[in-house]
């Protein structure tokens, strides 16, 4: 079964669906929210199947979810949920396996839980927002990874993340920006020109440091509005704003290196920070805007 996001979003263009249980794709967090839903038909019930095997088989699988979300399924499957938390992640904890020691660690933001008129409600089910730092030497890059989200989720990260004083975690190097460059996902007007976020969701491109590198996994920018689906032309404007403000760049990954001719986009981690490899069209050549590191660095890519 194809990912939807081929070839737009995927490192690997034949990748499947099932991959993205073990590549921790953000449209994972749709396949796993899955589990506990009924009467699906087609390639749903298909992924729903083999999601619920490997949770029950207890390997090979990692799902985003408050515990408690599961535990009536779990228990009627004849399981205990004790038995089964070392495979879910909920937000605000950190990935079990990826810490400093091995060079990463991984941060949950969504999906999360908020009160509602005194009840706990779940949001943004359907999309995984993580935030992954980086560590080689003494430098830390961060990467804010978002799914597809809208504006009103993104505030409440915001708050919820002030509120528990972790405003690290929204810090940034490099920002994968929500839903192939959608405009909902920083305000409920498009704007004319350019999409004027929400004051929350301004303040957390705010925290974007020099040099950062904005990316939009979507198609070619138009210069319209003849189409209705993302990418929109007036948030590219927005994005294409903060990254100049920051020294940084806004790249499109259908656009790279060139519309006609686009080619995987390679962004290098290194104790100099974040470099997105350029290609000279045509020449085979390969260079970065940073200094090379030094003889003996590791990399992570």
């Amino acid at each position: 079964t194809r990912c939807p996001d081929v070839p737009l979003c995927c490192p690997d263009n034949s990748e499947t669906l099932s991959g993205c249980f073990r590549n921790g794709c953000p449209y994972a967090a749709e396949i796993l929210t899955m589990i506990i839903e009924k009467n699906l038909t087609g390639e749903s019930r298909i992924l729903r199947t083999e999601a619920r095997h490997r949770l029950k088989e207890g390997k090979g699988i990692r799902v985003f979810s408050r515990p408690d979300k599961l535990k009536s399924w779990l228990e009627d499957e004849g399981l205990k949920l004790d038995d089964r938390k070392h495979l879910i992640t909920d937000a605000g904890k950190l990935i079990p396996g990826y810490d400093k020691s091995n060079g990463i660690e991984i941060f949950a933001h969504s999906p999360f839980a908020a009160y509602v008129d005194g009840e706990l409600v779940d949001r943004n089910g359907s999309s995984l927002i993580l935030h992954a730092t980086f560590y080689c030497d003494e430098q830390k890059t961060k990467f804010i990874l978002i799914g597809d989200t809208t504006h009103e989720v993104l505030t409440e990260i915001v708050n919820i993340t002030k509120a528990h004083k972790n405003e690290c975690r929204l810090e940034w190097d490099i920002f994968d920006v929500p839903h192939h460059c959608s405009y909902m996902a920083l305000n409920s007007e498009k704007g004319k020109d350019k999409t004027d976020p929400v004051e929350d969701v301004k303040w957390l491109f705010d925290q974007g440091k020099t040099g950062g590198i904005i990316v939009s996994c979507s198609k070619t920018i138009p210069n319209n509005d003849d189409d209705d689906q993302p990418p929109h032309r007036q948030a590219a404007n927005f994005y294409k704003d903060v990254a100049t403000n920051i020294l940084g760049e806004f790249v499109v990954t259908m656009e790279y290196p060139k519309s006609s001719d686009p080619a995987p986009l390679i962004i290098t981690i290194e104790e100099s920070g974040a470099t997105l490899k350029k290609k000279i069209c045509g020449a085979g050549v390969i260079m970065t805007s940073r200094q090379a590191p030094r003889a003996g660095v590791h990399n992570v890519r």
